[in-house]
């Protein structure tokens, strides 16, 4: 495969990732709390086992960051308020890498416009 594509598909896989992340940060603001603990069902490994997985209780936190209470998200899920952070930098991450290379292509095919038209 060469170079280019594989950017080109490393891009488009971290920009489904990302649009995905940032759903889930923004879902709490867009939906009720029920509508969204109807979405996401109840932790098999919970129901299963009575023991939380890691990520058990990360809706609610959510829920609780996007209320403004985040002793309330840190109770539900301690590792929520870094996680939830953690999709933010990587949406603005990826949003800064994006404009970036927009930004070099448009400047390389304006530089070689400049240089390839008659004068």
């Amino acid at each position: 495969m060469p170079k280019r594509d594989l950017i080109i598909a490393l891009l488009v896989s971290w920009g489904i990732v990302s649009a995905a992340a940032v759903g889930l940060c923004v879902a709490p603001y867009a939906v009720d709390s029920q509508t969204l603990h109807g979405i996401f069902p109840p932790c098999p490994q919970l129901a299963k086992t009575g023991h939380p997985c890691p990520v058990c209780g990360m809706t609610r936190a959510f829920i609780a960051i996007a209320a403004g209470d985040p002793d309330a998200a840190r109770r539900y899920n301690s590792f929520s308020i870094a996680l939830y952070d953690l999709f933010l930098a990587n949406a603005a991450l990826f949003g800064l890498v994006l404009s970036t290379v927009y930004r070099r292509r448009f400047h390389i095919n304006a530089a070689a416009k400049k240089t390839l038209s008659p004068k």
